[in-house]
């Protein structure tokens, strides 16, 4: 009675413990991401020199398109990089821009089954910013920013198939970009003889949709 009371169990364990250990992510996993970001930030322009100081405040919708590839570490934990480009819009409006990122990113799978994983990340690298400048008579001047970024944030991975599927996430993002280089009509101008040294931060919101492919 034992034995056969036992039987349908022993029948079905082999099932369920493939059903339990299925993972959107284990060791050696990779995983290739492609989407798009929208962010709403908040931005602090600060400029000194030896005859003035300024600061002024604005906020700006950010657009990009992020790659990034992650390799499975263990179980709960994927390493990656990231890259990205894209651009920004001001309440002006009247600057023509481009953005980008590079950066290192660990996420951690809480919860990570076999079509469903949901993830915890936090991002850091180098971002660069390139704003271009019309005047009167033709001027045209090109500033350039680079700093370093932190983020950290959430998402969700869907996938109906074994190897493609999507993803959502929501992060925070801040930037510290101080001007790098400013060049006019091609020249470079040495700012900094007049003791002038500029910065841009930005803190906000990004919302992230695209595509996983793993294998």
């Amino acid at each position: 009675m034992r034995t056969t009371a036992l039987l349908p169990l022993l029948v079905l364990l082999p099932v369920l413990s493939g059903t339990v250990v299925a993972q959107c992510n284990k060791p050696g996993t990779v995983h290739i991401s492609l989407g798009a970001d929208l962010g709403l930030h908040a931005t602090k322009y600060e400029e000194t020199s030896l005859l003035y100081n300024n600061t002024d405040r604005d906020g700006a919708i950010s657009y990009g398109f992020p790659l990034k590839v992650h390799v499975g570490v263990v179980k709960p934990l994927s390493i990656g990089v990231y890259g990205e480009f894209g651009g920004y819009v001001d309440t002006a409006g009247t600057r023509s821009n481009r953005t980008g990122v590079l950066g290192i990113e660990p996420r951690f799978y809480p919860v990570n089954t076999d079509h469903f994983n949901m993830r915890l990340f936090l991002q850091g690298g180098y971002s660069m910013l390139r704003i271009e400048d019309r005047y009167q008579f033709g001027q045209v001047g090109v500033a350039r920013y680079g700093g370093p970024h932190f983020a950290f944030g959430t998402g969700l991975g869907f996938y109906a198939k074994e190897v493609f599927g999507m993803y959502f996430d929501l992060k925070y993002i801040r930037h510290w970009l101080p001007l790098n280089s400013f060049e006019t009509n091609g020249q470079a101008v040495n700012y900094e003889v007049w003791g002038y040294e500029a910065e841009l931060t930005t803190s906000g919101i990004q919302f992230e949709l695209g595509f996983n492919v793993r294998f």
